[in-house]
């Protein structure tokens, strides 16, 4: 059902210029019907946006393209150039990128010779502004290395790139990672895993110096595929090796630091039939011992997959992915520190494949979503959604309904509200009304049927809340008030 999907760059914090009323916006970037996505975004003080996304030309000739775009704060083109296009060199492309904190774009470019069958590497740095900073090759003599992804340790000016690989002897497909600096030159290379087959799809640096590799294992774990986490040292040295799986299929995507010092795992797995596949989150301490484990579907129903996760300033989580029911839609989950879910949202933008690969808090309280989109009769493009801070794409929406089952109607006033809060239901069944904070933390409740209810929220912190009415015979809706 679903593609396998290669993780394009590191996540990064996303500064937005605030403004009176918060800027939505919903773009496609496309380049000559190429197969596109995008990942890295570089902020600017004006409130506008730099970022490169990357094109796939999966066709018997192959070929890539790096392209640099610089945007307003409300998605518009204000620049655009070609770094990068290769159409008739290799036989199959494909471009994997990270972002250092120097703000420069790191772009590896990984291709196959087609006399030889070996793989080469052509490694880009590219300035904020989108020039070509450094552009080397580089062989590697020992193995071939499938890159899938890259962290940068700008002081050091080194890359650590990681990637499925096999060596030229055994064959044996392992986790496999290089030290390479921007001249090309090769300090080491390590391989981690068993006799079968093991692959990285992300990694970070940790504070000791060495870095955390997450993907998934054929050679370890409970059987078929599991989440596989390793950790090494500086020079690459393994210190040990973490398994988390069951019998059915299932593997990680993002590892991400918390500020208490452990790590979130993000990916996915299949219930042991593989009739449907969940969203998983698994918290870790900095050992790799599991803290705890949580799974998500999109209403109870739909099979989840999910990519990546970033933490609030107030330790709340949002995780971004896909849902699948008919199709394949971008997905954005905001859970407690805990991983209880608080809400959920699904963004449809044709009947292919629409996903997210990363989500980047911005100041203004939003989200930038970035991944891809398929238009019918079209190729697949880079896509970003700017939605608020209930990951609303629009103004006033609801929270994890979909439009059309959208069965519990009410109105509340005033909004903004200090003293008291109304809520008018038009409906004549017994309803239950919830008011939460944005932790999740339940602060009024109450079960009522008459067509409107009266809550004094004069004692409540001043602040963003969810209020949410439902009842037995209805889908439950969900709208923010702002007390003041």
């Amino acid at each position: 059902m679903h593609k396998q999907i290669v993780l394009f760059g590191l996540c990064v914090m996303i500064g937005f210029t605030s403004k009176s009323q918060f800027i939505y916006f919903d773009k496609q970037y496309d380049f000559n019907q190429f197969t596109e996505n995008t990942n890295n975004i570089l902020p600017q003080s004006d409130g506008s946006f730099k970022f490169i996304y990357t094109g796939i030309r999966f066709t018997s000739e192959g070929g890539s393209f790096v392209r640099y775009l610089h945007i307003k704060g409300d998605g518009d083109t204000i620049e655009t150039k070609l770094l990068y296009d290769n159409a008739t060199l290799c036989r199959y492309q494909i471009a994997s990128s990270s972002q250092g904190s120097n703000n420069y774009l790191y772009q590896l470019v990984t291709y196959q010779n087609p006399d030889s069958g070996n793989w080469k590497y052509n490694l880009i740095v590219y300035s904020p502004d989108g020039e070509i900073a450094c552009n080397r090759k580089f062989e590697l003599d020992s193995f071939n290395l499938f890159a899938t992804f890259m962290i940068v340790d700008t002081i050091e000016n080194v890359q650590y790139i990681f990637g499925q690989a096999s060596t030229l002897v055994s064959g044996d497909g392992n986790f496999y990672v290089i030290k390479v600096d921007t001249t090309g030159f090769v300090y080491w290379n390590k391989s981690y895993g068993g006799n079968n087959y093991e692959s990285p799809v992300s990694a970070l640096q940790t504070p000791d110096g060495g870095f955390l590799s997450l993907g998934w294992t054929r050679s370890f774990g409970a059987g078929q595929r599991d989440w596989y986490l390793v950790k090494a040292d500086s020079l690459g040295n393994q210190e040990w090796q973490k398994t988390y799986g069951t019998s059915a299929n299932e593997g990680g995507w993002g590892v991400t630091a918390l500020i208490d010092g452990n790590y979130i795992l993000t990916g996915g797995k299949a219930n042991s039939s593989s009739t449907q596949s969940y969203g998983v989150l698994k918290k870790v301490n900095q050992a790799g011992d599991l803290l705890w484990s949580k799974d998500y579907v999109f209403e109870n129903n739909y099979s989840n997959s999910l990519f990546w996760t970033k933490e609030l300033s107030d330790g709340s989580l949002v995780s971004v992915g896909l849902t699948h029911e008919t199709d394949d839609a971008g997905y954005l989950q905001k859970t407690d520190s805990e991983g209880n879910l608080i809400w959920q949202h699904k963004y449809n933008k044709g009947p292919d494949t629409d996903l997210f690969y990363n989500v980047l808090p911005t100041s203004d309280g939003g989200f930038l979503l970035s991944g891809q989109c398929q238009l019918p009769g079209q190729s697949q493009d880079a896509w970003l959604l700017k939605v608020d801070s209930l990951g609303c794409p629009y103004p006033n929406c609801t929270v994890g309904i979909e439009e059309e089952n959208k069965t519990v109607a009410f109105n509340l006033w005033p909004n903004p509200a200090n003293e008291v809060l109304n809520v008018e239901v038009f409906n004549s069944n017994e309803n239950t009304l919830c008011i939460k904070d944005m932790l999740g933390k339940e602060v009024y409740h109450s079960i009522f049927s008459e067509a409107k209810i009266a809550v004094d929220v004069s004692l409540f912190k001043k602040g963003l809340y969810m209020v949410e009415v439902n009842n037995s015979k209805n889908a439950p809706i969900i709208k923010k008030v702002v007390i003041d």
